[in-house]
């Protein structure tokens, strides 16, 4: 198969220049791991990669044109990649992706032709440095990465805080998620020491320095997401669920909080994000399906408004194994979620009852990405209906604690 041809880098621009390498590096290790199921290979880049951005930058030219000849000779099949490209087409099953990669609660962003994508990478983060990791793809085959455009040592306020003693040892991002907003990146994301943080870029399409302006104050908002309405105001939205409107250059809140969720019962407790669907807002949020930490099957939930700020119908079903998946629409405007696996992989549905039955976490998504596809639609008395099309994630399976009368018209 054909490989990524050779780069020519330009070794000047100080700061730029390394930078601009370490992406090039991170570029073709991705295409590697994508394409070659030999370990050792992306071993050897990983290596070869870290020693030469150590070194000079001839050194680091040379090898990359060394990787550019040795990727060239790996890849995965033709097979595998056409069963992707009609998979995708279809819109009608889901797709696993980037099985090299761990991952946790996956989002992705649709800005022009590209989709980026970060995720919770706990200790798997590249090069080990706690930060936002991405990575971006046109067609959901081919995923570029970006590297970690910001990391924790380049916090104003990160570093200092001090461990408390309930706090774990490791100090790792959580569930990122990033948007582009009035000419600037805008990102948010969890601490696992109860911690939050709002990150915005100086400005520019590739620019990776980032200001924080609500410093440590954002306090602990577990999991935050920023919705932004079809009137211009952008809202925080965490936990499961509150929101709060946020001034127009998101250095504070603009208003009070807000309680939001189903008239039932509790969404979930995790993962909750927003968007609008014709005149109504959905709400979607995380549970475990026996609503037991760890037990059953880690689905996405859903509830809806004619009003942001509630009030909310009932807790509807959305997709199963879904949990803390990210809803979002393609560039030919046809809907998606994001989700991973979390739980003990088994793709053999009596087996899978099986690991529930025995009060463990099971799931269908193998390491790495999966994309499921979803219909949202209109249906009576002006109701929303948001099912997964696949229909091993369409229902809920007989473990749910909540009985559910899905929809047909």
């Amino acid at each position: 198969m054909t490989g990524p041809k050779p780069v020519v880098l330009p070794l000047h621009h100080g700061v730029f220049r390394r930078r601009f390498l370490l992406l090039h590096f991170l570029g073709f290790k991705s295409w590697i791991e994508k394409n070659s199921t030999d370990t050792w290979v992306c071993d050897l880049v990983y290596r070869v990669a870290k020693s030469c951005l150590m070194y000079t930058m001839k050194s680091a030219r040379l090898s990359i044109l060394f990787l550019a000849c040795l990727a060239s000779s790996v890849g995965a099949t033709p097979e595998e990649q056409a069963a992707l490209e009609v998979a995708i087409a279809s819109h009608e099953q889901a797709v696993h992706l980037m099985p090299e990669v761990w991952m946790r609660d996956p989002f992705i962003l649709r800005h022009g032709s590209w989709h980026y994508l970060t995720a919770t990478r706990q200790q798997h983060v590249t090069w080990g440095e706690q930060g936002l990791e991405l990575w971006r793809s046109q067609d959901f085959i081919h995923w570029e990465s970006i590297g970690v455009p910001w990391s924790f040592t380049r916090s104003s306020w990160l570093n200092k805080f001090e461990r408390g003693p309930q706090d774990p040892a490791e100090f790792w991002l959580l569930a990122p998620e990033i948007y582009f907003m009035d000419d600037h990146w805008v990102a948010v994301h969890s601490t696992n020491r109860r911690r939050a943080n709002l990150l915005v870029s100086f400005g520019g399409e590739y620019n990776d320095s980032f200001d924080e302006p609500f410093g440590g104050e954002l306090g602990q908002r577990h999991h935050p997401s920023i919705f932004t309405d079809t009137d211009g105001s952008r809202w925080l939205v965490w936990g499961c669920t509150k929101i709060a409107i946020l001034n127009a250059d998101l250095s504070a809140f603009d208003g009070a909080e807000h309680r939001i969720g189903p008239s039932d019962r509790a969404l979930g407790h995790e993962g909750s994000s927003l968007i609008k669907f014709g005149d109504k807002y959905l709400l979607f949020g995380s549970a475990w399906s026996t609503d037991l930490v760890g037990q059953g099957t880690y689905n996405l939930y859903y509830c809806t408004s004619d009003r942001l700020t509630g009030p909310y119908g009932p807790r509807q079903f959305a997709a199963r194994f879904c949990g803390h998946g990210t809803v979002f629409q393609d560039a030919k405007k046809r809907w998606w979620t994001t989700a991973c696996g979390e739980g003990t992989y088994e793709s053999d549905p009596s087996k899978g009852q099986q690991i529930c039955g025995n009060k463990q976490a099971w799931t269908r998504n193998p390491q790495g990405l999966t994309l499921v596809p979803m219909e949202l639609r209109l249906v009576k008395d002006g109701k929303v209906d948001v099912r997964a099309k696949d229909s091993h994630y369409a229902n809920p399976g007989p473990e749910e604690a909540q009985p559910f009368t899905l929809g047909t018209d």
